[in-house]
């Protein structure tokens, strides 16, 4: 029996799906064994079992393949964030949450984090396509929007007085990364995970701190 029409879509939506994860998993193959500069799109397509020209089918340029994968860490990081509880925790409690989940991808996802942390660069950024740019724009506003959420609610309740909640979630969450980022060399971490997590803490409670130094009346 000759397929339909709606079956034969469903079939070739199934297929470019599966074509463009398999040409993903091969580039964050090669990323993390080689590193962005010495991965080509060419070693994509042969360790993917496409050609270079199926490649850009789905993808614009390596900077593009880049950043979609970078995304992809973003967003699972983003999923992470959003099983904490919102709006029923004290803001230090929050935070502390936030930065035990921070470091715990950056131990079980670290080719992930140091995509979106260290190599994604505004220059690779800026050589995306206009949807890759869009969907990786959102997903860091997301993440940072959860902070910046928290601390506005601690303001309308009057624990913290009025600051930019945005500013306040850029300042933690440099912060957090930077420390994370100094801890990690290379493939070795130099500091074991509960060391990182007291010291992302610490950062966490010294801005909480400065939040709080000019508590309202």
């Amino acid at each position: 029996m000759a397929q339909s029409a709606d079956a034969r879509r469903k079939l070739r939506k199934e297929n470019l799906i599966q074509r463009k994860q398999k040409i993903k998993s091969a580039a964050q193959e090669l990323f993390s064994k080689n590193g962005y500069r010495f991965t080509t799109i060419e070693a994509v397509a042969r360790t993917a079992g496409y050609s270079k020209r199926t490649v850009y089918l789905d993808f614009m340029n390596k900077d593009d393949l880049f950043i979609s994968l970078a995304a992809d860490g973003l967003e699972f990081l983003l999923n992470d964030l959003k099983k904490i509880p919102m709006g029923m925790l004290p803001l230090e409690t929050y935070i502390e949450r936030y930065v035990e989940t921070i470091v715990d991808f950056s131990y079980h996802h670290q080719i992930y984090f140091h995509m979106f942390a260290v190599d994604a660069t505004r220059d690779i950024i800026e050589n995306c396509s206009d949807e890759t740019k869009r969907r990786a724009a959102e997903i860091e506003i997301a993440g940072f929007g959860l902070i910046a959420a928290e601390v506005e609610r601690a303001i309308q309740e009057k624990v913290i007085p009025p600051t930019d909640a945005w500013e306040a979630a850029g300042i933690f969450i440099g912060a957090v990364v930077g420390i994370i980022l100094l801890s990690l060399g290379g493939s070795q971490v130099v500091f074991k995970q509960k060391d990182l997590v007291a010291k992302a803490k610490t950062a966490g409670r010294l801005i909480v701190k400065g939040l709080f130094s000019k508590r309202p009346a």
